[in-house]
């Protein structure tokens, strides 16, 4: 539960930041921010807070799936391929596992799903001009969501585990 929502993250970085960055900075080049703003359609609220919004709660949703596939597959991983039975891999992960922690590992996605939508409007917003700052927008979203996530990731853990004394 501690690595699947840095996981996700990472990839969700790759896949979803450079997105919002990619479509963000194009938009940008073709002047529809600037068609937007003159007719007083501001730009944070309709294409950043719907873009946060969704990486708020699908971030939280995709690490949930990904941490119960995970579990599923050390399940089957043991059962079938180390000849543990299934009772004794069931009561053996309780002794690992509280309630606690799916608490911690939510907080975790709902701060990396705002990350990803954030960093991803931001290096947008502020590319370049042409292709080549289309690129270099992409490439500093993920690069930069990596970073954050990590960063986030051993704060969240210090700040939450911690008082836990787990």
């Amino acid at each position: 539960l501690e690595l699947g929502p840095v996981l996700t993250a990472l990839v969700m970085s790759g896949r979803i930041g450079s997105s919002i960055a990619a479509q963000i900075a194009t938009m940008k080049e073709k002047e529809e921010i600037d068609a937007m703003t003159v007719l007083d359609l501001p730009p944070l609220r309709y294409l950043a807070a719907p873009r946060i919004l969704v990486g708020l709660f699908a971030l939280p949703v995709l690490t949930t799936i990904s941490c119960f596939l995970a579990y599923v597959g050390a399940w089957g991983v043991c059962v079938i391929g180390l000849g543990v039975t299934s009772y004794t891999f069931l009561s053996g992960s309780k002794l690992f596992f509280s309630s606690y922690d799916l608490f911690v590992m939510e907080i975790k996605a709902f701060v990396f799903g705002m990350l990803i939508s954030l960093l991803g409007y931001y290096h947008g917003i502020h590319a370049g001009g042409g292709a080549k700052g289309v690129g270099e927008a992409t490439m500093k979203s993920v690069v930069s969501s990596s970073v954050m996530i990590l960063l986030f990731d051993f704060l969240i853990a210090f700040l939450l585990l911690r008082r836990s004394g787990s």
